[in-house]
């Protein structure tokens, strides 16, 4: 029998298939179920109750916008550069400093870059200039951030402040802002504030239920594994068993010993049936003995009768030859014959009864 085809193969392979199908297409249903966290609006406070890893990136943030309104190149005071021809300035607030423009949106750029959690890095000023990372398309001329509520709150409460989560219009992406104000000898010239992109956090989530349940699929697998190495180890000791003693009975060999079996299963039931079994062919095969040995002993009984009935015969020939030979001993011969047919009838009676003893014990050894 090939090797993959015992059952100390078969069954471990179908017990991690056992294990490993359900939950993989239970944690893939989960993964693909859960993108819609992506996508839903979720308050900071929830996000941050799912661990210390998601609070400790909003305290991240917290801390590079706190560092951003502290450099000195965010105070909003002139520039030397000049702008930045490429930049279409019709589109921005009509209060925006060509110079700083150019120059706030290269500096916000070297700064966001690479950070795949800030959405927008900007800049604004309390005469209602706005300084992007990344000039949009739209039209932002009619726009004021200081009527915003990011702008608003953080000059009010002077600190770093975070929003309401919302969708982004442009990304359909759940983004909240997080922003500081800029202060210059001990007065507000602005607010820098960034948008953050809760839904990469969010995709941090799905990631984590993904790694959890290849966690719980590989531990699933361990215990299964250890649980079906236990009874993989009994049944193949079962089965070792009981087919070395099945072997030695094809072959003849019939121990004293009983079948040894582990656990009180199946098995267990197969080894009493092979142990009784073996008692009964112990059994017929002392009766068979002993039935063998009865016949050959009447074997020899009738050979030893069948020798008187040939010695009978012979003496019968012999007294048949003394009367053909002359009638003045006819009379002795006479009495000596009816007295050597009296034996010979006894020697046929008795090879008679032994002949019928011995086809009863042959009919019992049929019957054995």
């Amino acid at each position: 029998m090939s090797r993959v085809k015992q059952i100390k193969f078969l069954l471990p392979a179908f017990m991690m298939l056992l294990l490993i199908l359900p939950v993989a297409i239970s944690s893939f249903i989960s993964y693909q179920n859960t993108a819609i966290i992506e996508r839903a609006i979720i308050e900071k406070e929830e996000m941050a109750q799912l661990g210390s890893r998601f609070e400790d990136t909003f305290t991240d943030y917290e801390n590079k916008i706190e560092a951003f309104s502290n450099r000195e190149d965010f105070q909003l005071e002139a520039t030397e550069g000049s702008a930045d021809s490429s930049i279409d300035l019709s589109k921005l607030p009509q209060v925006n400093d060509p110079a700083l423009t150019s120059y706030y949106q290269q500096t916000l750029s070297d700064l966001a870059k690479g950070d795949d959690y800030i959405v927008n890095l900007f800049i604004g000023s309390t005469d209602g200039a706005l300084y992007l990372h990344s000039i949009p398309d739209a039209d932002l001329s009619e726009y004021d951030p200081r009527e915003t509520e990011w702008y608003q709150t953080a000059v009010a409460e002077n600190d770093t402040i975070w929003t309401s989560p919302y969708i982004d219009t442009a990304t359909s992406r759940s983004i909240i802002t997080v922003a500081r104000p800029i202060i210059r000898n001990g007065e507000t010239v602005g607010v820098v504030g960034l948008d953050f992109d809760m839904a990469e956090l969010a995709s941090l989530v799905r990631t984590e239920i993904l790694i959890s349940s290849l966690i719980t699929v590989a531990v699933a697998i361990v215990i299964g594994l250890i649980i079906v190495f236990y009874f993989v180890r009994n049944i193949n000791h079962n089965l070792t068993t009981v087919s070395k003693e099945m072997d030695q009975l094809a072959h003849g060999v019939i121990t004293e010993e009983d079948v040894d079996i582990k656990g009180d299963n199946e098995f267990k039931q197969l080894a009493v049936s092979v142990n009784q079994m073996k008692q009964h062919t112990r059994k017929m095969l002392l009766d068979i003995k002993r039935a063998t040995d009865q016949v050959a002993s009447q074997s020899s009984t009738l050979s030893q009768a069948s020798e008187q009935v040939r010695e009978g015969s012979e003496q019968i020939a012999a007294t048949m030859e003394e009367l053909s030979s002359g009638s003045e001993t006819q009379a002795n011969s006479a009495s000596d014959l009816a007295m050597t047919m009296e034996r010979f009838n006894q020697y046929v009676i008795n090879a008679t009864h032994d002949a019928s003893d011995i086809d009863e014990r042959s009919t019992c050894v049929n019957l054995v």
